[in-house]
């Protein structure tokens, strides 16, 4: 069982679910969606190959009654993760089910999974109509159970083992999609603070692309107070998330014009409310600071 889980886990660490806000529920939720349609879909393809295609005798019947119960929690499971898998990746706007192509995979998902859920339904209730016997009694005591029973049985099982491979396929297609709640995230930061006084009053632009985890484009500009170009000395910066223990991360900056400093690709760690300080040096004296909070995703 650890084994199994273990293995369960590995999409979800190598996918959506290891990045982003809430990656210590993302990962077990995921690790449980996994394993509850691997025992679903994995006990379907079994009794399908190794039980259905013999007549209803008592020990068909037997595992099927117990099947069902666990195929009914292994689908309360999926229905739950799922959930909280879909309000983290979409959340609950219209747009990103319907605007985002992870959305439009999402809903073709739920509507398959849809459709399993009501077969598997129906396989419940011709388990269901057989239960008058014990579970125990021998097969002769139930082996006059009609054709017609076995038939349905073959092919709701059938079909519910044809979806799921038709979801696993739409999932591997869910986990190539960029998540919508990216795809309607605005690909960059901009921001623009007031800095200094009297004569040495400015403007300070900042734009981060994409303003994500992992290695970002930073350009930092300055102005005057009435929006014509500053030209300064020198531009340093540091940024710190306190919460998450970074005190100071330097920002590397080099010079990309007279009033501009950038940073080709500054590695940003972790996600959450950044605090960025900035210094600007004009002349040899004036420095200028200001602090620009800066959201990472």
């Amino acid at each position: 069982m650890i084994v199994g889980l273990l293995i369960a886990s590995t999409p979800g660490l190598a996918g959506h679910a290891a990045t982003g806000d809430n990656v210590v529920f993302a990962v077990p939720f995921d690790t449980l969606h996994v394993a509850a349609m691997s025992v679903w879909l994995g006990g379907l393809f079994a009794l399908l190959v190794s039980a259905i295609g013999g007549g209803f005798s008592g020990g068909l019947r037997r595992a099927l009654v117990r099947f069902s119960t666990t195929a009914l929690i292994c689908v309360i499971v999926l229905v739950l993760t799922g959930l909280f898998a879909s309000w983290r990746q979409v959340g609950f706007t219209i747009a990103g089910y319907f605007d985002t192509s992870y959305g439009n995979i999402l809903l073709v998902k739920v509507g398959l999974v849809a459709c399993m859920v009501a077969i598997g339904a129906v396989s419940r209730s011709i388990v269901n109509k057989r239960r008058a016997a014990p579970l125990d009694a021998p097969d002769s005591a139930i082996a006059a159970i009609d054709e017609r029973t076995v038939g349905g049985l073959r092919r709701s099982v059938g079909a519910e083992v044809l979806i799921g491979i038709l979801v696993l396929a739409v999932t591997a297609l869910l986990v190539q999609a960029q998540p919508a709640r990216s795809a309607l995230t605005p690909t960059l930061f901009a921001g623009e603070v007031k800095a200094g006084t009297g004569d040495n009053a400015m403007l300070i632009d900042l734009t981060i692309t994409p303003a994500r985890v992992g290695p970002n484009q930073i350009h930092i500009y300055t102005l005057k107070p009435d929006q014509t170009n500053l030209t300064i000395t020198k531009i340093t910066a540091d940024m710190s998330l306190p919460g998450k223990g970074i005190d100071s991360l330097p920002v590397d900056l080099h010079r990309g014009g007279p009033n501009h400093f950038l940073a080709d690709a500054q590695l940003i760690p972790k996600t959450g409310k950044w605090k960025m300080a900035i210094h600007v040096l004009r002349g040899q004296l004036n420095d200028t600071a200001a602090v620009i909070v800066v959201p990472i995703r």
